[in-house]
């Protein structure tokens, strides 16, 4: 039962006549108010949890938010509530658990903390697995042991709950990659010594740095029909080709994805085809012009590449920072605008880039 003792020794002076007036009994709930969407997309849960008979009827039953989440570090505030309406004692220990034991998931920073109704906390959790996972942040309450005045007896009460479900994709780890090419060594369009085609443009920009192509080609056959090339990752179709059927290639778009990120970091350059609205096509049925991939970056968008483009001229908007185009794996596609300037984009029906093909590096 819980009671009341004389400070500094342990003399009782006053026993609690039912158990929950001593007994500190919070309520942590998800601060909805003071969380950073950056960490993840929140919505309502599905499954019930029941706490014990001690917590007042409004708290005793509830479904737990689930927070979907890509970020390796996420950080949830909470607020502690008090839980029992009898409970006087208004401090105690909270203990902060995890629902798995797996050491590429863990809570940064404590995991028994000192809490205080009508106080907040916030609780860090570090998530390295490459694949999905899911799992829950339990807290556990109890009285603090050194509390000279009043002392409780419950242990270990489940007080709150918040389910994560951490979504693995190829942007979950994303570098910041400066161009691999310098400004200098932009080949743009009318670059004598060139055919004034974008892709004899591309792999010259490639050449440039002491690099190519692995093929020239989109077909891998030479006898009329189509088979797609070894060495190229198809992301996008406006037509059905070679076996492959229209629209995003979800196979394909993890893939190439994990190449551009490992090429890129190796300081290495892409050339990538892209879709744009106009009527001149390649093998694909779908490529329009061609482009560099030549770096990477994350910015209030989102995740992206950064491209050079031979459609202009001018190096300074060939070059551009805003030559960006951001990688979406809900959607499967690499797209965006790039810099306003570049009028060959905003003369096309579309007014964007969307990454059709990705030609590896050799």
């Amino acid at each position: 039962m819980s009671e009341i003792r004389l400070a500094g020794t342990k003399k009782v002076l006053f026993r609690f006549p039912t158990l929950l007036e001593g007994e500190f009994i919070p309520y942590v709930e998800f601060d909805r108010a003071n969380f950073d969407s950056q960490y993840g997309f929140l919505s309502p849960g599905t499954i019930a949890t029941t706490l014990c008979e001690y917590f007042d009827d409004d708290f005793q039953r509830f479904i737990p938010r689930t927070l979907a989440t890509t970020s390796r570090l996420i950080k949830l505030p909470f607020l502690i509530k008090k839980g029992c309406k009898k409970s006087i004692d208004k401090d105690g220990v909270i203990d902060i658990k995890l629902s798995i034991a797996d050491p590429e998931v863990r809570i940064k920073g404590a995991q028994s903390i000192n809490g205080v109704y009508e106080s907040s906390i916030v609780v860090e959790v570090e998530i390295k697995k490459s694949k999905d996972i899911e799992f829950y942040i339990d807290f556990y309450a109890k009285d603090d042991d050194d509390d000279e005045y009043v002392k409780g007896e419950l242990k270990d009460i489940l007080c709150g709950r918040i389910m994560i479900k951490f979504d693995y994709t190829v942007t979950t780890d994303w570098e910041t990659i400066l161009p691999v090419i310098p400004k200098s060594k932009f080949i743009g369009w009318k670059h004598p010594g060139v055919r004034q085609n974008c892709f004899d443009y591309a792999l010259e920009q490639l050449r440039q740095v002491g690099y190519w192509v692995k093929s020239e080609r989109w077909n891998k056959k030479w006898d009329g029909t189509k088979e797609l090339n070894d060495f190229i990752f198809q992301l996008y179709l406006e037509e059905d080709v070679a076996g492959m059927k229209k629209g995003v290639q979800k196979d394909q778009f993890e893939k190439g994805v994990e190449y551009l990120k490992k090429t890129l970091k190796a300081g290495i350059p892409v050339m990538v085809g892209v879709d744009d609205g106009a009527e001149v096509t390649n093998d694909d049925l779908t490529t329009e012009h061609f482009i560099t991939l030549v770096g990477m970056g994350e910015d209030s968008t989102g995740k992206y590449l950064l491209f050079y483009d031979n459609a202009t001229g001018d190096s300074d908007i060939g070059t551009s920072a805003n030559n960006r185009l951001y990688c979406k794996p809900s959607v499967f596609l690499i797209e965006g605008n790039g810099d306003y300037r570049i009028d060959y984009i905003q003369n096309t029906s579309k007014k964007r880039y969307v990454v059709t093909q990705i030609r590896e590096t050799k």
